[in-house]
């Protein structure tokens, strides 16, 4: 009888097998790129080719919005365009939908703001919008484009203003 008790103990040692909770949940999308990120903002124009006009250090923010999607922030955003300071202040780019996996993602995205003070020009709309930025790892790779407009309208003014961001979190 204690040998079967024994037996019956050792099929049960072997039947029962415990699950590990060391399996960490993969992160959505939205939080693995979510941080700031501190880095290079070069700034360019048309009419000066390939020499940046304005090298600055910035901070850009991607905030969770929901699981795919991020808030791009950009706090006391200034241009300095030959020189002379352009005041965006702080600029945010709401609901960019993120695409990709493991890492890697891209995203798009645009804001327009009203009244501008550009120097030499006055007041001014503008439009900022980037499109295929990319997050890699702990990477930001950013391509602006900076569109400045006469307030009220769509006319363009062609200053060709573009700039781009390299930072990390």
């Amino acid at each position: 009888m204690k040998a079967m008790f024994l037996m019956l103990c050792a099929v049960f040692a072997f039947t029962f097998t415990a699950c590990s909770d060391d399996d960490d949940p993969v992160d959505d999308a939205a939080t693995q790129v979510a941080g700031a990120y501190t880095g290079e903002l070069n700034v360019y124009m048309t009419a000066t080719g390939d020499e940046p006009i304005a090298t600055d250090t910035k901070t850009i923010t991607l905030s969770k919005k929901t699981e795919n999607t991020v808030d791009l922030v950009i706090n006391n955003f200034t241009l300095t365009v030959f020189t002379l300071p352009v005041e965006l202040g702080n600029v945010t780019i709401p609901n960019c939908t993120l695409s990709g996996a493991d890492g890697n993602y891209s995203f798009s995205g645009e804001v327009s703001l009203s009244n501008i003070t550009v120097p030499i020009v006055g007041q001014a709309d503008c439009k900022v919008q980037f499109t295929n930025a990319q997050v890699s790892g702990n990477t930001l790779a950013l391509p602006l484009v900076i569109e400045v407009y006469q307030p009220g309208t769509t006319e363009d003014l062609g200053l060709g203003i573009t700039a781009n961001f390299t930072g990390t979190k």
